[in-house]
């Protein structure tokens, strides 16, 4: 399996989520010539993040106006927005610990590996992670990184194996997800 998503998914959803998210930036501040589309999106993302009710709003919004992709909408509407800790990579995926240590997910990335986004593995971040096609995706705005030290990685490295003990480390491939959800 790819560290990657199928690249005509990867482009759907993007395409999907960028007129999500700037449809949330000019509700919030209008159309703002002098701010990058990256800051916009990630500007939209920290409003969805700020007030998590406005996901339901703009997706009802979405779905009655032309264009958009239904099924790419519905990925959209899985929206994890955190902190993650970028542990390490397997042969399959990205291991992502939710910053508060809660959650671990087996993640890929849109249409580049995560670690050739961040320049390694061992970073702490914030991210989005959603599901698209029984996968864990990356969103791909990926901001404030920080390098791990030794110590940090050690203990992540051991909530790992207790998150994984409890049922709390997520993969599409693996038979603990389904039953760590159906709790």
């Amino acid at each position: 399996m790819p560290m990657i998503l199928d690249h005509d998914i990867a482009t759907r959803f993007i395409e999907t989520y960028k007129r999500f998210l700037l449809a949330i930036d000019v509700d919030t501040h209008g159309l703002d010539l002098e701010v990058t589309l990256l800051e916009k999106m990630q500007r939209a993302r920290k409003k969805l993040m700020a007030e998590p009710s406005l996901m339901e709003r703009y997706i009802a919004h979405a779905r009655q106006t032309d264009g958009y992709d239904t099924n790419m909408l519905g990925a959209v509407k899985t929206l994890k927005i955190g902190s993650w800790v970028y542990l390490r990579d397997t042969r399959s995926y990205s291991i992502f610990i939710q910053a508060d240590s809660s959650v671990a997910f087996g993640v890929l990335g849109l249409t580049d590996r995560i670690r050739d986004i961040v320049g390694g593995s061992g970073k702490f971040f914030e991210a989005g992670v959603i599901e698209i096609n029984s996968h864990y995706v990356c969103d791909g705005l990926i901001a404030g990184v920080v390098l791990l030290g030794k110590g940090y990685m050690q203990s992540y490295t051991k909530t790992l194996a207790t998150l994984r003990q409890q049922g709390h480390f997520h993969t599409h491939d693996s038979q603990s997800v389904q039953s760590a959800n159906a709790k």
